[in-house]
């Protein structure tokens, strides 16, 4: 360092230059580019860095650890196929997977490996977003100067651009012929070691450093940067050298280990075989012997004619289906009949392929109190699978104490994730998805056994063909007998197996074709696609058609589903829900989840439409904690489902997202997939909101406020954060235990929330009774969004078309959807061509079910018709089509005595309103406080008057002055209730600035 002068040592010479990179790599190039990576962030301090060509990660690591050690809030994206081209030759997914095992926990939080095109890549990036772009992909002149230029206008005015290999001439590479076109135009500087590195300026507002670096105000020829910066690159590249000598004498003597494993391996699994054979013949003998005592028996010889009267049949009629002739259908296997496994101590092939660090592979598997099952299930598992790393995610979905215990055993070869409650089959899997590492992901079922061989052709043909979306097996009985290879949907929703009942070895069977679905019960697909759909829908619990679902979303991206033939699982079909068919009344599920299904899908099963619109939305970025801000936590004790208070909750995370660092937490775990899909749902940006359980939260963070929201007079905890509030929807009653456990929590909060002025009115009522001084308080009414934007409200034409929306359930403040039928039916005789709609979500409880089919068998008869868990869109159409909105909630309520049966505030009836529909709503609770009678809308007390406004109403003439006018009045008076004016609300609360 000699030779350089003072004044070039001051600027280049920072401690992080001579930082030991936390990555290097054999067979790069980058390795001596290093140091000035770590100089360039230091200097630049981007917002936003891209890689476009990140290979094996050297470059793109030594960016996201200077990130880190300088504390900046920079988002970094890495783009790549990780497939490999002309220059970088082919390589497989190991490069990704390693890549991941090194990245994810140093930089997963403000870094994302993105793997796609550049082309595909860019539409996630806004014009001027950009500070800091490396283009290393493709290296001949056309891609790199088409990369340059469809990712120039993304460069904001401090951007700088990095191009490799301007230096190499060989081939057909010529970035060096577009880097002599750039330097033309733009400020530039050189380094030529290290095949090339060219940094190219191409903001009007580059830092200070930058300019000195290109050119303004350097008082030299810019060769004591060369040269400082290749003294210090040159030992990472010697040190590069010897990882190269040293990695193929590694390989070599690796080879040899492989060698020597695949022959154990093999010995072990003949072994393996032979014990197997030993087991048959055993089973066999015992079968025979059986079979002997049956036909010595009396109940056999009296049975022969039966036996000879169905070959008879057999064989006059040889086209018969083998299911027609049988009089009663062969009960399935019990699950003790499919469990009962003995664990073995060791499993051969589990040692050589079973990696809980770094798997290609992860394979989930939902159990729910069926431990004999799931032990099956594994024991199949470890003795079969082979050909790709691989690790179990077991997820107990609430199992109780006895069930989870009786899983020990496999602990040694599972990653076992305990969920305290059941989230049923799709949430199940969307968080032991979550929590697994595989570039490739295995969705199980606990009532399949695999076979021999069974995983590698699935992998091969994921990791071949990238069009290929999702796959699954053959599914065979374990009589056999060929279950399904492949699926498809009907128009009217309901599925066909192919080949049910069939031979598996059957030619017809024996070929890949793409389907419309394969069962989740085995289906494989990459990491990155299951998180681009958002997994399994929640609005299918507790279960059936979460995977016809998926794989229909699939296939909208553009992907294929695909039933491969050469690999072959056992499935005892039902035997995991066969017992929670009585307990969860599964039976009513079906049927219902079919019309959800249909709801959904049905323009694209006939053809009328090609997609389903705002069903996928773009992927995130990452989740950054940017310091400098507050950190909220918002607690809620409820289930994630859409709903009124859910919307209020998470249109308070979204908004505060904006400006603070946000944790959204709940007593057990749900999946950030759910999360996403209720922003989807309810049209929320939740991309910056983390979700995670309340105990995680308070492990990981403290929070300068903490929100809880509840239904009953006190907070169930005390606060958590700095300063705290309380949303209380409304004082439901509650044990006196309940407050007494709870009368010092309320001492944390400074301030509580209610939703109107009705909720205030009780609120305070029941406060004296606790001795509790009143607390500070403040009425937030609940956000409710235009569904329709006002000219188009006005402009639309209303049809004889009555709407109901609220949640199916009973007791509390129930939306009494059973009055609403009985008045229609009143109603429909004075308006014959009238219709009613009923929409609202339905969430899994049995006794909601019920009460919704018995809604359903009350309106029997009449133009009456139910959409459970509508979408928004869906939701749209019916406010823009109603004439009137009924709301019943309260209905015949003694508002003193049981306020809590009252509605609350009345979000739909907002909802409503500003779609142009006239609101009828009864006396009681919040609903006459949002509703002016005889302007806005209609109050009334009993349901004649209810029949009698509304005949009066669908009997006005068109275009009638009156109903127009009032129309417009409850269009007007929806938009003081807009998210925007509830957001400011609650900043104004905490003293938090919009920005």
């Amino acid at each position: 360092m000699n030779n350089i002068s003072p004044e070039t040592l001051s600027r280049l010479a920072t401690s992080l230059v001579f930082t030991e990179p936390a990555l290097a790599g054999p067979d790069t190039a980058w390795s001596c580019h290093l140091p000035f990576a770590f100089w360039l962030v230091e200097a630049l301090r981007p917002s936003v860095l891209v890689e476009l060509g990140v290979h094996t990660g050297v470059s793109y690591s030594a960016f996201c650890q200077a990130v880190v050690q300088l504390g900046l809030p920079t988002a970094t994206y890495g783009v790549d196929t990780w497939q490999g081209d002309v220059h970088a030759g082919s390589y497989g997914d190991q490069v990704l997977d390693t890549l991941r095992a090194h990245h994810d926990p140093r930089y997963g939080s403000f870094s994302s490996l993105v793997r796609a095109t550049f082309d595909a890549a860019r539409t996630n990036f806004s014009a001027g977003s950009i500070d800091l772009l490396h283009i290393d992909g493709l290296h001949t002149y056309e891609a790199v100067r088409h990369d340059f230029e469809t990712w120039l206008p993304l460069m904001s005015a401090r951007g700088v651009v990095l191009f490799h290999d301007i230096a190499v001439r060989e081939r057909d590479f010529g970035v060096w012929r577009l880097w002599q076109e750039l330097g033309t135009q733009y400020p530039s500087f050189s380094f030529p070691f290290g095949h090339g590195l060219g940094v190219l300026g191409v903001g009007r507002q580059l830092p200070e450093a930058l300019n000195w670096l290109l050119g303004e105000g350097r008082n030299n020829d810019g060769a004591e940067v060369v040269r400082f910066f290749s003294l210090l690159g040159e030992r990472l590249e010697a040190r590069s050298g010897m990882a190269r000598v040293l990695r193929d004498s590694v390989q070599e003597r690796e080879r040899h280990h492989a060698q020597i494993a695949q022959f154990k391996a093999e010995a072990a699994e003949l072994d393996a075989r032979c014990a197997e054979f030993d087991a048959r013949c055993a089973e066999l003998d015992a079968s025979r012997t059986r079979l002997s005592a049956i036909e010595a028996s009396l109940s056999w010889r009296i049975t022969a004619p039966l036996r000879r009267m169905k070959s008879r049949l057999r064989a006059v009629a040889p086209g018969l289906k083998r299911g027609e002739l049988e009089e009663l259908p062969t009960p399935p296997l019990s699950s003790g009949e499919v469990g009962k496994v003995t664990i073995k101590p060791r499993y051969p092939l589990r040692e050589t392929w079973y990696d809980r660090e770094l798997p290609e592979v992860s394979l989930v598997v939902l159990n729910f109190n069926k431990p004999d099952l799931t032990l099956a299930c594994l024991d199949s598992l470890w003795a079969h699978t082979q050909g790709h790393r691989y690790e179990v995610v077991l997820v107990d979905n609430g199992s109780n104490a006895d069930a989870f215990l009786k899983l020990a055993p496999a602990v040694a070869g599972a990653r076992m994730v305990r969920l305290g409650i059941n989230r049923f089959f799709g949430e199940g899997n969307n968080l032991g998805f979550e929590v697994s590492r595989g570039r490739y992901v295995v969705f199980l079922n606990n009532d399949v056994t695999v076979t021999p061989h069974w995983l590698a052709p699935l992998i091969r043909r994921l990791a071949e063909d990238p069009g290929i979306g999702a796959i699954g097996p053959k599914m065979v009985y374990p009589d056999g007998v060929l279950q399904e290879a492949g699926a498809e949907v009907r128009i009217d929703g309901s599925s066909c197996q192919f080949g049910k009942g069939g031979d598996p070895q059957d030619p017809v069977y024996g070929s890949e074709r793409e389907v419309m679905y394969v069962s989740a019960a085995a289906l494989a697909l990459r990491r990155e696609t299951f998180e681009q759909v958002l997994g399994f829908d929640l609005c299918y619990e507790p279960a059936y058609y979460e995977d016809s679902d998926l794989c229909m979303k699939i296939r909208q991206t553009g992907l294929r589903v695909v039933y491969c033939p050469d690999s072959t699982i056992v499935h005892h079909e039902s035997a995991t829900s066969r017992d929670l068919v009585q307990q969860l009344m599964l039976s009513a599920v079906v049927p219902l989840n079919q019309e959800r299904f249909l709801a959904r899908w049905k323009p694209v099963l006939t053809g009328e439409a090609s997609a389903v619109a705002g069903l996928i939305p773009p992927p995130p970025f990452p989740i950054q904690r940017q310091a400098g801000r507050p950190s909220v936590m918002l607690y809620s004790p409820f289930n994630l489902i859409p709903g009124g208070g859910e919307r209020y909750l998470l249109t308070l995370a979204a908004g505060l997202s904006g400006i603070a660092n946000v944790t959204l937490a709940t007593l057990y775990p749900f999946s950030r997939l759910r999360l996403r899909t209720m922003g989807r749902e309810l049209s929320l940006d939740l991309d910056s909101v983390d979700i995670t359980t309340l105990d995680s939260a308070m492990r990981s963070a403290s929070y300068d406020w903490s929100i809880v929201i509840g239904n009953e007079l006190l907070p169930e905890m005390a606060g958590k954060g700095k300063r705290n509030l309380f949303i209380c929807q409304f004082p439901f009653p509650v044990s006196g235990k309940v407050l007494v456990d709870r009368w010092s929590y309320a001492d944390d909060y400074e301030r509580v929330v209610v939703y109107s002025p009705f909720v205030e009115r009780h609120y305070l009522a029941l406060l004296p009774a606790l001795g509790r001084p009143r607390p500070a308080l403040a009425v937030v009414a609940p956000p409710a969004p235009a569904v329709l934007a006002p000219e188009d409200a006005l402009a639309g034409v209303k049809r004889t078309m009555v709407l109901g929306v609220g949640r199916f359930f009973t007791g509390g403040h129930a939306k009494r959807q059973d009055l609403m039928i009985e008045a229609f039916r009143q109603l429909v005789v004075l308006h014959p061509e009238a219709e009613l709609h009923l929409a609202g979500s339905l969430s899994t409880e049995s006794e909601f079910r019920a009460y919704f089919a018995d809604l359903q068998e009350a309106a029997r008869g009449l133009p009456v018709f139910f959409h459970p868990n509508v979408s928004p869109e869906q939701l749209a159409r019916l406010y823009a089509e109603a004439s009137l909105y009924w709301h019943l909630s309260g209905y015949g309520v003694d508002e003193t005595r049981e306020a809590y049966r009252c509605e609350h505030f009345g979000i739909t009836i907002v909802e409503a309103m500003s779609a142009g529909c006239i609101p009828l709503v009864v006396n009681r609770g919040g609903p006459p406080e949002i509703v002016r009678s005889g302007v806005t809308g209609h109050v009334f007390e009993s349901l004649d008057d209810l029949v009698k406004i509304s005949d009066r109403i669908l009997s006005s003439p068109a275009g009638d002055a009156d109903i127009a006018a009032m129309r417009k009045a409850a269009i007007d008076a929806s938009r003081q209730y807009s998210s925007a004016n509830f957001i400011a609300r609650f900043l104004g609360l905490m003293g938090l600035d919009a920005g």
